[in-house]
């Protein structure tokens, strides 16, 4: 199976071009080969635009300038909108890959278990101010993860099959982005799989969202009632 890895940029303050260049070759390391790219791209420079052109013959790379609004949300989504393969991968642009064979173990696992529709891979965290790896966890779903106890961490820890109709991200929602996306994803495709084997790593840094959740602690509340009574106000998930 095809597996399309989405990733949304920007220039995060010089940083993104950074990132995004180690990420490319975590992903060139990978054991899996049926890959492809797609980076959306809201910078307001050519930085990311001209490192794509360099990856371009290392990568089945598709890059897409996306002059919409600015949110993590509406980003990631448009790059899911421009996949083909049968395995949709969220990859935060700041986040990268730990071991060579985490795409392939991802596929294996829903190869052979076609009941599942998603799966998650165990993660760590890469804290920019000290340069250590560690703080590594398994993840783990449940039906109240919407409230915000995320127990998953961020979509690079997971892979989806692609469905007819594409379970995209709300994008009224930033900081709980992935906790009310679980909920949706879960609901329509059962539980996760999950492998223990830590295998993405997260980056901890000053321009990260979760970083700034605390920073934003009014709109943090307001997401939280959105998406309560989306969820259990009404009994549906639109």
């Amino acid at each position: 199976m095809k597996v399309s890895i989405c990733i949304p940029t920007h220039e995060m303050n010089g940083k993104g071009v950074v990132y995004l260049n180690h990420l490319f070759d975590t992903i060139k390391q990978q054991t899996y080969s049926d890959i492809e790219v797609i980076v959306s791209d809201q910078s307001t420079d050519d930085n990311i635009k001209n490192l794509c052109e360099k990856w371009k013959d290392d990568l089945d790379l598709k890059y897409v300038y996306f002059d919409g609004e600015r949110k993590s949300t509406v980003n990631m989504n448009n790059s899911v909108r421009h996949t083909t393969g049968e395995i949709i991968k969220p990859m935060m642009c700041d986040d990268y890959f730990y071991t060579k064979q985490c795409i392939e173990a991802m596929v294996y696992a829903l190869e052979n278990n076609p009941e599942a529709g998603w799966v998650a891979v165990g993660f760590g965290h890469h804290f920019q101010e000290t340069g250590q790896i560690g703080r590594f966890m398994i993840p783990s779903y449940h039906d109240k993860i919407y409230l915000g106890n995320n127990t998953m961490s961020c979509p690079s820890t997971v892979a989806v099959k692609r469905t007819e109709e594409l379970i995209l991200f709300d994008e009224k929602i930033l900081f709980r982005m992935d906790c009310e996306w679980y909920k949706r994803v879960a609901d329509e495709l059962g539980p996760p799989l999950i492998i223990e084997q830590p295998s993405v790593i997260m980056r901890v840094h000053a321009d990260s969202v979760t970083t700034n959740i605390e920073s934003n602690h009014k709109e943090n509340e307001e997401e939280l009632q959105y998406i309560i009574e989306k969820i259990e106000g009404s009994g549906t998930l639109n």
